[in-house]
């Protein structure tokens, strides 16, 4: 297992992490993609939000925000190392104050374009084999009740796991 490209178990994960020539297993679990895709978002300019849908209205303060729901596994290829598939779905939403009618058309282009800029991201981070399954679509219906415009991004992000 020591010299294979992903090592096969915890002791072999610890032996590699103290060796001098160690340098990464990209082996990535639920937390380490979240953040991926949290640092992604951020980057764009959104504010980040996490956790099941009910709780956005509550949450949400600052716009433009992105609510990612948890993530769900939705294939795994191998048993203690291989390849794990999390099901992602997020909303991006860009903001509208109660006096101001916003253009849905104009503010869905904004929101198509900085979901393709996330997800170009996350698909270049380290751990991360692959981005399938893509379906990004306006909403009208976001998360909270403030009235903002909304885009539906939904993928399958493939990572490599090593247990």
């Amino acid at each position: 297992c020591i010299n294979s490209r992903l090592p096969c178990c915890r002791q072999c994960v610890d032996a590699l992490s103290t060796s001098p020539l160690y340098k990464s297993t990209n082996a990535m679990d639920r937390n380490s993609l979240s953040s991926i895709i949290s640092s992604a978002v951020r980057n764009c300019g959104f504010e980040f939000y996490g956790g099941p849908r009910k709780n956005a209205s509550a949450i949400i303060r600052k716009h433009p925000a992105a609510w990612l729901e948890p993530l769900q596994i939705v294939a795994v290829e191998g048993a203690r190392e291989g390849q794990v598939s999390y099901r992602i779905a997020m909303q991006l939403l860009e903001a509208a104050d109660r006096q101001t009618v916003i253009d849905p058309e104009t503010a869905w282009k904004k929101l198509e374009l900085d979901a393709l800029e996330i997800l170009g991201t996350i698909a270049v981070a380290e751990g991360v084999t692959g981005i399938g399954k893509v379906e990004i679509s306006p909403s009208l219906l976001s998360v909270t009740n403030h009235g903002e415009a909304a885009m539906e991004v939904e993928c399958v992000i493939s990572t490599q796991f090593c247990i």
